[in-house]
């Protein structure tokens, strides 16, 4: 796994766990526009990976497939 260097966070998903961070994304910016508030899609799909490929991996599909109210 590649880390972060200097210069910033590795992006380093693999194909399938991309796939999943985008459905997370998806719902993340559905769930901003329902409350109104103002999420871009390619932020919330970066501060995603970046959380799970620099030192906090997440167990995406836990996170993708958590019910609405979690």
């Amino acid at each position: 796994m590649k880390t972060a260097t200097q210069y910033g966070p590795a992006f380093t998903a693999s194909k399938y766990e991309r796939g999943i961070i985008n459905a997370i994304a998806n719902r993340a910016v559905s769930n901003a526009i329902r409350d109104g508030v103002t999420y871009d899609k390619q932020a919330a799909y970066m501060d995603i990976e970046a959380c799970h490929c620099n030192g906090c991996p997440l167990d995406l599909a836990k996170l993708r497939d958590a019910e609405e109210a979690d």
